[in-house]
């Protein structure tokens, strides 16, 4: 499946939105929405691309190079807005606070295209906070 295949079986769209501050200045805002936990992760956890490519995309790519996850060196959860992502051998599975519970699972491969596009997209003209 192609990377536009892969947001819309999420139903994931990344978009720019032009916010005014309470200065009266207008900055661009990068959002990421759809793809139910994918969303506070990315859109509110992981809206960054340093912190999206050295934590998220090292792990992901660390455990599709054929390396089991690990439990002690490198952590491989990583904490969401209302859940905790784990990124396991075949798939990320966000998991409610508190209680474990699995609130979602997504094929790793899907997480790694749905993770490098918004990373993409963050990258991309105009940035997020920039003027207009």
């Amino acid at each position: 499946m192609s990377v536009k295949d892969i947001l819309n079986s999420y139903g994931i769209q990344m978009r720019n939105e032009i916010v005014t501050l309470r200065s009266g200045t207008k900055v661009v805002d990068k959002v990421f929405s759809g793809g139910q936990f994918l969303e506070p992760f990315f859109n509110l956890s992981y809206n960054d691309p340093d912190s999206l490519s050295n934590d998220i995309l090292t792990m992901v790519n660390y455990v599709l190079g054929g390396n089991d996850p690990p439990l002690n060196e490198i952590d491989n959860t990583f904490g969401g807005i209302d859940s905790n992502a784990i990124i396991y051998d075949d798939a990320v599975r966000f998991h409610e606070l508190g209680t474990g519970k699995i609130l979602q699972t997504v094929p790793i491969n899907d997480f790694q295209t749905i993770a490098n596009a918004w990373n993409d997209f963050l990258t991309q003209q105009p940035l997020d906070g920039a003027n207009v």
